[in-house]
């Protein structure tokens, strides 16, 4: 995938949101956020995702399929609109949304080593 070079700061017309539909909180952070940017029906994905912090990788891996397949070209940034999931196995998942999941970095944490 190729991405666009942006220049100068991103605009409104550029960001996607995806609101978890699962999550009243994050409905209605959505739908805030939807009116303060005047997003576009295209820059707003709804998704179900489970109530708990880590995202199965598989779970994760469907995410991804459908940010990839509704996000217009256009969109440069993302806004995850809820609390949880936050991770998927020891990666935040904005970071695995971003850079992918790297099994290997699981295995180098900073955590004490016994």
């Amino acid at each position: 995938m190729t991405v666009p070079r942006v220049v100068g700061r991103l605009g409104p017309e550029q960001l996607g949101l995806v609101i978890n539909t699962a999550d009243p909180y994050s409905v209605e952070v959505g739908q805030h956020y939807i009116e303060r940017r005047h997003l576009a029906a295209d820059q707003v994905l709804r998704v179900s995702l489970p109530l708990h912090a880590n995202l199965a990788p598989e779970q994760f891996e469907d995410l991804q399929r459908q940010i990839d397949a509704f996000f217009p070209k256009r969109i440069q940034a993302l806004a995850l609109a809820w609390v949880q999931p936050y991770a998927v196995q020891c990666h935040s998942i904005t970071g695995a949304l971003a850079l992918g999941i790297d099994p290997q970095l699981c295995h180098h944490s900073c955590a004490r080593r016994g």
